[in-house]
């Protein structure tokens, strides 16, 4: 063997907590892998969904996260991280033991369903020293990063707005978690306004929202329509405005736009292969990108690679959770969604 060649890395072992939809895609940057992850044990209460992940990947099924956690205490399950997917409104009962754990633990968005709960969350991880992330892939998908890099590099020229949509045609929500304000916070700009938020705090600056205007079709549940309107409140974009729509109840958009002063660059998440660069001169640049499917993959290899060698990259910290849980309760007081509350201190 020449001295050129490298002993590859054993798997990076995760351990998954709830067996529902978002684990799915944590399932599949596993097995896109080419055996760099693997999901070593999977924790859920539903005995057919923690049966079905563990027939997909060989993992050991746990009935809780109590008795997982035990297992990966006592040195029984070897586990370097713990990918939390469950309800919103989990997290004292799933994060916060997870990070008293000697491993890594990467959260679903959002942080958690209350400002207070976020704060203590990232309080505990800063006292722990622990690798602690959440689930803001979006910062992972190549086009994402692709509009970051022409920004710095002053393709774009002096930005002036931020836009980005994230609105589909979802009725059956109505009747899931993420529309219960009890265990998600809130409605559509909770579950996918987070996202946008923290997108516009990656790539433009911490956000302060300064309008919030909403609709709620369904008695009883969060808004099914949002639109905010955001300012950087510092860094070297600050001033500059961000509009975000999130809806789940209208005909699908998924888009992020950068505008500037002397181009303006467009990823269209249905037209997952290309970003768009429209210059005030009329020119037009299409720039090849891998799809945004990518990104669950890239965010746990990024976590692998934070927990073996302290390489943080554009992971989302739990200090990031908290920029967008903050942002969520000022635009819901401002916007007087009745359905959120917050004890904690603005």
């Amino acid at each position: 063997m020449s001295e050129n060649n490298t002993i590859p890395a054993a798997p990076f072992p995760i351990a998954l907590v709830g067996a529902g939809g978002i684990s799915a895609a944590h399932v599949d940057a596993c097995k896109a892998s080419e055996g760099r992850l693997r999901v070593v044990g999977v924790a859920d209460p539903n005995p057919q969904a923690r049966a079905r992940v563990a027939a997909q990947t060989a993992a050991t099924p746990f009935a809780d996260e109590r008795e997982m956690f035990d297992a990966i205490r006592q040195g029984e399950l070897r586990a370097e991280a713990v990918v939390v997917c469950t309800p919103s409104n989990t997290r004292m009962t799933t994060v916060l033991p997870a990070l008293d754990l000697p491993v890594g633990v990467l959260c679903e968005k959002p942080l958690a369903h209350r400002l207070d709960e976020a704060l203590t969350l990232a309080q505990k991880a800063g006292a722990r020293k622990r690798i602690a992330a959440v689930g803001y892939c979006h910062r992972f998908t190549p086009a994402v990063v692709k509009l970051g890099e022409l920004l710095e590099k002053g393709v774009l020229g002096e930005l002036t707005r931020f836009e980005n949509v994230f609105s589909t045609h979802f009725p059956a929500q109505k009747e899931r978690w993420p529309s219960d304000p009890a265990v998600s916070g809130g409605g559509c700009f909770m579950d996918t306004g987070c996202h946008s938020l923290d997108l516009f705090a990656f790539l433009v600056g911490p956000p302060s929202v300064k309008s919030l205007i909403t609709r709620s079709a369904w008695e009883g549940r969060g808004e099914t329509s949002a639109t905010a309107l955001v300012e950087a409140g510092g860094g070297p974009h600050a001033g500059v405005a961000g509009v975000i729509i999130s809806s789940w109840l209208e005909p699908d958009r998924f888009k992020l736009r950068l505008i500037g002063t002397e181009a303006s660059a467009v990823y269209d998440y249905l037209q997952p292969h290309q970003v768009a660069v429209t210059f005030v001169d009329g020119r037009a640049e299409k720039i090849d990108v891998y799809p945004h499917e990518r990104r669950f993959l890239l965010q746990l290899l990024a976590l692998s690679e934070a927990v073996r060698d302290g390489e943080k990259s554009q992971l989302a910290t739990f200090d990031d959770g908290v920029v967008v849980a903050r942002s969520i309760d000022e635009a819901y007081r401002l916007g007087g969604a009745g359905a959120h509350k917050s004890s904690a201190p603005r």
